[in-house]
């Protein structure tokens, strides 16, 4: 399962420090009010505003109220009224609201804004934003939504001017301006870098605490060489502006800037930090500059005292990780490994090998620090399981226990050109991604030969076995059966490693480390299956800022268990925040169908994804399955997608095998690459919601896809084109899904099917899918 999102800035000096989320026009910063509203409604909302940033929720939301019940179209309480609404998972009941709002006066501007900006189809929302700048060409807010909707769309240019024109309206605001500075950034043009500089100062003239602007100042900074002003400014943001976002830039700056002397200094600043500074992102930024100071025992010891919320966290666990590798507890890393590895839920395959290794390893180390031939094992058992940084730090101290253990040394070695040689090909291949080059797969290939050769001593890429398949691509064989020399040099050091591409785009490699593998039939053939984590070397798709959760073809299967993982912690955090809640997000009001036309429409999914999270987690822990092994669940319904691909490949694959048939789908797919990967995409979701584990859980990965982007990709256009079929499915056959009402919109009713009806629905496509394809997507 893939999601892709929009590439990187094209400013290089600024792309690493501006990995902020395109803010949607209903997520903008509330302000003060302006002068035009009466007294009473602007201390109703400033009290509200209080009350939100003192965390009562339920009060702010009183104050909005009466602020709007004093000035019915004072803008700035409605959206801050919204936001808070939106962040319960309430927009049916506020789209409900508003569109009665809206009937009460419909030729009224600011009603037409507060409405369009409730959609999740950005086109939508535009077009909303239209027809209140027409009512009302000087309503401000009018065209900072139709700035963000544009860059939603990826037009870039309309977006500058919508955004233009907000500014000429209210220059004192800073929505506008920090829309235009985000177009600049994208758009990356050098003539754009001056302007792009005086918006950043004007912003921090008005907000002194305005990130993006600090982003883009401290980016300049580091771009002229002032890389410890850059780390002094960012520790100064992370103290001013409390927050994860904050310190998350903190972190970044040091990260790629500082130098010993800025770690002393920020560990001295962060000490004397007030205790609002708390949470996540400054529990990360106290560690890495206490491990950066020169000090991983203090760091580790903060992260042992997080608070449960924080433990639990990817980020945080993996840093533990780190730090327990650093001080040298190699026996409590491997326990948490082994855990995090084994105890997961995972369905493995491979008979309880890998567990087996380490678990032998763990036991070896029970004993004392093991000898000669005992210790040069347990190293290569270590980098068999892909803990090479493990197996690094226990030849180490078989070293220091026995200074003349040739064989240790050599594997040590051996895993040391290893590990650099895994950083010479990510950094190769980041830099291939951000020229935008396309080599042909064969030069790639020499590449990596001479990269072999520079950094290990020889060429470990030959034999070569790459596999090409017509409209899709081709690949260097993974599986270490197949005897390519990349796949059994990787196999040494478990990784999985592959090196492909497609015909649309450049090539591209992805590895990760192998926590087990195996071999399973399916549809008659013999696949090389692999469970992998801990990204070492990302694709293209990961690269621009997306996430693959597993991939396969022909003759593999590799999974990303840490997809599963942020997936499982995602699901559980939804879950606690709406556990007192439940009954509010699942009972959102619906949108009503005047015609059929409404009720197929898939623009809004309201909080479909939210509400199918909570109801397949929430029916995981009532079944009396423990919350850890949840991520089992994630994986099993990304195999089921993945082992569709495998099905049709077995299907199609060879093409002159029943060439007429497939000429009639290729034709049908108008021979586009795009076309045929969007149909396969489609055709896996729909196998998935058929037979994964959790149909829930696949309906849940696949609506926050929705509603259609202007450019989405293949994966993700295939995904959309499953949901169409799934609603007019319904309503074809209204009997056989007696949850869904059709007075109402279909999509979003569709987690009321639960997990046996969502697995009816995938089965009913499925049997209906002998018919060629439509061809629906571009």
């Amino acid at each position: 399962m893939t999601v892709k999102r929009s590439r990187r800035p094209a400013w290089r000096w600024a792309a690493a420090l501006l990995a902020l989320p395109l803010l949607a026009a209903c997520r903008l910063p509330v302000l003060a009010a302006p002068s035009d509203v009466p007294a009473e409604a602007r201390a109703a909302y400033e009290r509200g505003i209080a009350s939100r940033d003192g965390g009562d929720a339920e009060r702010a939301l009183e104050s909005f109220r009466a602020a709007i019940g004093r000035a019915p179209e004072f803008v700035e309480a409605h959206r801050a009224y919204q936001n808070l609404l939106l962040g319960r998972h309430r927009r049916g009941q506020l789209i409900n609201e508003y569109q009665r709002f809206l009937a009460e006066a419909p030729g009224s501007a600011p009603r037409r804004y507060l409405l369009a900006r409730l959609w999740s189809d950005a086109r939508r929302q535009r077009e909303g934003f239209e027809r209140a700048l027409q009512a009302d060409p000087g309503l401000y807010f009018g065209h900072v939504g139709s700035g963000y909707a544009a860059l939603e769309l990826e037009d870039a240019e309309g977006a500058a001017g919508a955004f233009r024109r907000a500014r000429a309206l209210r220059p004192e605001r800073t929505e506008a301006a920090q829309g235009l500075l985000r177009v600049l950034l994208a758009r990356g043009a050098a003539e754009d870098l001056e302007e792009g500089l005086e918006i950043a100062h004007d912003i921090l003239a008005r907000d002194d605490q305005d990130l993006l602007a600090r982003r883009v100042l401290l980016a300049q900074a580091l771009a002229e060489g002032q890389a410890r002003e850059a780390c002094r400014g960012a520790l100064r943001c992370a103290l001013e502006v409390p927050g994860d976002e904050a310190a998350d830039l903190a972190l970044g700056m040091l990260a790629r800037a500082g130098a010993p002397p800025d770690f002393d200094l920020a560990r001295v600043l962060l000490a004397s930090a007030p205790g609002e500074h708390q949470g996540a992102g400054w529990l990360l930024l106290c560690a890495f500059v206490e491990e950066r100071a020169g000090d991983p025992r203090a760091a580790l010891l903060r992260v042992e005292r997080a608070p449960p919320a924080d433990a639990c966290l990817e980020s945080v666990s993996s840093l533990r990780r780190r730090l327990l590798l650093e001080t040298g507890r190699l026996k409590a890393y491997l326990e948490e490994v082994f855990s995090r590895r084994y105890a997961a839920g995972f369905r493995l395959g491979d008979g309880g090998a890998a567990a087996a290794a380490l678990a032998a390893v763990r036991a070896e180390l029970d004993s004392g620090i093991p000898r000669g031939a005992r210790a040069e094992e347990a190293v290569r058992a270590l980098c068999r399981l892909g803990l090479v940084e493990a197996a690094i730090l226990l030849a180490d101290e078989c070293l220091e226990a026995d200074p003349g253990a040739r064989g240790v040394a050599l594997l040590r070695d051996e895993a040391l050109r290893h590990r650099a040689f895994v950083v010479l090909l990510r950094d190769h291949f980041t830099k291939l991604y951000e020229a935008g080059e396309e080599p042909a797969l064969e030069e790639v290939i020499g590449d990596l030969r001479r990269l072999a050769r520079e950094c290990l001593g020889e060429d470990i890429v030959d034999p070569v076995v790459v596999r090409e398949y017509f409209l899709i691509g081709a690949f260097l064989d993974p599986d270490p059966r197949s005897g390519s020399g990349l796949a059994r040099y990787f196999d040494r050091f478990g990784t999985f490693f592959v090196v492909g591409k497609r015909p649309w785009e450049g090539p591209e490699a992805f590895a990760l480390e192998r926590i087990a593998d195996g071999r399973e039939e399916v549809a008659g053939r013999d696949v090389y299956r692999v469970v992998g984590e801990h990204l070492l070397i990302p694709s293209r798709t990961e690269h621009a800022g997306g996430e693959i959760a597993g991939f396969a073809f022909d003759t593999f299967i590799a999974l990303n268990a840490d997809r599963a993982r942020s997936g499982a912690e995602a699901a559980r955090s939804l879950w606690e925040r709406s556990a007192g809640a439940g009954s509010e997000l699942l009972d959102d009001p619906l949108l009503a169908a005047a015609d059929r036309a409404e009720r197929l429409d898939v623009r809004e999914p309201l909080s479909l994804a939210a509400r199918a999270t909570f109801r397949c987690f929430d029916a995981w822990l009532s079944a009396g399955r423990p919350a850890e092994q949840y991520a089992g669940l994630m994986l099993d319904c990304v195999e089921a997608h993945e082992q569709a691909h495998i099905q049709d490949a077995a299907r199609f694959l060879p093409l002159w095998a029943d060439l007429g048939r497939k000429l009639g789908l290729l034709w049908g797919l108008r021979f586009s690459p795009a076309r045929v990967e969007a149909w396969l995409e489609e055709r896996a979701q729909a196998q998935a919601l058929a037979h994964a584990s959790s149909p829930l859980a696949v309906l849940a990965a696949t609506a926050p896809l929705l509603p259609l982007s202007a450019a989405a990709a293949p994966h993700v256009r295939g995904y959309q084109d499953l949901t169409r079929r799934l609603v007019l499915e319904v309503e074809e056959h209204p009997g056989a899904y007696p949850e869904i009402d059709l007075r109402y919109a279909i999509l979003a009713q569709l987690d009321r099917l639960g997990d046996a009806g969502l697995r009816r629905l995938g089965q009913s496509v499925l049997a209906a899918d002998q018919r060629p394809p439509t061809g629906t997507s571009p």
